[in-house]
């Protein structure tokens, strides 16, 4: 993926928006109470990816994954993937039963979409057209910030095993259940029970193959989303650590000077310029076919839930105690990652996709 420098120049400009933003408005505390979210809304971060004719920036993948890794490194409790990430790839469905009013309504706020997918420990969701109505019946997987959608975008099946893409505003279903889950790392999550949910059938935005590769194409993205979150949140614990092990003093010398220090900070360098590496190869996958956009994006989220966990554990290591209070910014990351690493699949699930 080679950037003319023109396009390098938004880049820098757009990074260095987001993080004097996120740093100013957004920053992390102990809290967890974050401030700036009418301010967030006028920066237009949400939907930033739809073009300009819907109310976006007109923003490629690359530059929306890079406003996620910036909303990462503050450990933002709102969930970026859905707002910049998911939206990024709705654009080609605008045509779509109302889709272009809806969507030319995320940037203010007021309308947002979370993907909703199915649990594999239960049957998939199913949806069933009965004439001009369709209903919706099964129980979704974890779908993160779920209680705070405006809009479901449901992947099911129909009777005859074939992908049905369909979109559900919550207010107007009727059968539709969200039960709240409080994550490890502070944010908030929802399961979804749809107990025979009607909605029009030209709700239904896709069938069939078409709606196959919409499926996968949206689970990568917000996959995507997900590891580029996590390697701001990475960078910015990785920086906190080193800023401690040259501030904190045992016998008459900062802990910086220690080798066995050196070399676990070494490994963690290592493992996060490494899960760089394969974000960048993941974001420019998404140009590219649909299976090597897959494998790239397995690959990441794989070497996150290994490679990246065990970067943020030497974080604590080295740190000492300290790292797991509530009050301190590292073990934040450590939790952040480890929550992280299960959504969308774990490292196990997607390194046997690469298999």
């Amino acid at each position: 993926m080679r950037r003319s420098e023109e396009k390098m120049e938004e880049d820098r400009l757009l990074r260095d928006s987001a993080r004097r933003f996120f740093e100013e408005q957004r920053a992390w505390s102990p809290t967890g109470k974050h401030n700036g979210q009418a301010a967030y809304l006028d920066m237009g971060w949400p939907g930033m990816g739809l073009p300009e004719e819907l109310g976006g920036m007109g923003a490629d993948l690359s530059q929306c994954l890079m406003a996620v890794e910036e909303g990462g490194r503050v450990l933002l409790p709102d969930w970026l993937i859905d707002d910049v990430a998911l939206t990024a790839g709705l654009a080609p469905l605008c045509d779509k039963s109302g889709m272009g009013d809806l969507l030319g309504r995320v940037p203010s706020g007021s309308v947002r979409f979370v993907l909703v997918t199915g649990d594999r420990r239960h049957p998939p969701l199913r949806l069933a057209k009965n004439g001009t109505d369709a209903t919706v019946t099964g129980r979704s997987g974890l779908v993160p910030d779920a209680l705070r959608a405006t809009h479901l975008l449901v992947c099911a099946e129909n009777a005859e095993g074939e992908a049905q893409l369909a979109a559900i505003a919550v207010d107007a279903a009727d059968g539709v259940h969200r039960e709240a889950y409080h994550l490890m790392d502070g944010r908030k999550a929802g399961i979804l029970s749809f107990d025979g949910a009607a909605i029009p059938a030209g709700n239904v935005l896709a069938s069939g193959e078409e709606a196959r590769q919409r499926i996968a194409e949206l689970t990568d993205l917000c996959t995507a989303g997900l590891v580029a979150d996590c390697i701001g949140a990475l960078d910015a614990g990785f920086s906190a650590t080193i800023d401690h092990l040259k501030t904190r003093k045992q016998f008459g010398q900062p802990l910086s000077a220690f080798q066995a220090v050196q070399h676990l900070m070494a490994d963690a360098y290592c493992d996060r310029e490494n899960l760089r590496s394969l974000t960048i190869a993941m974001t420019a996958a998404f140009d590219g076919p649909a299976d090597e956009r897959r494998k790239a994006v397995s690959a990441a989220k794989a070497y996150l839930g290994r490679n990246g966990l065990a970067a943020a554990s030497r974080c604590i290591q080295v740190c000492g105690g300290i790292a797991m209070t509530e009050e301190y910014f590292v073990g934040h990351v450590y939790k952040r990652l480890q929550t992280t690493a299960a959504l969308f699949g774990n490292a196990e699930d997607h390194l046997a996709t690469l298999m």
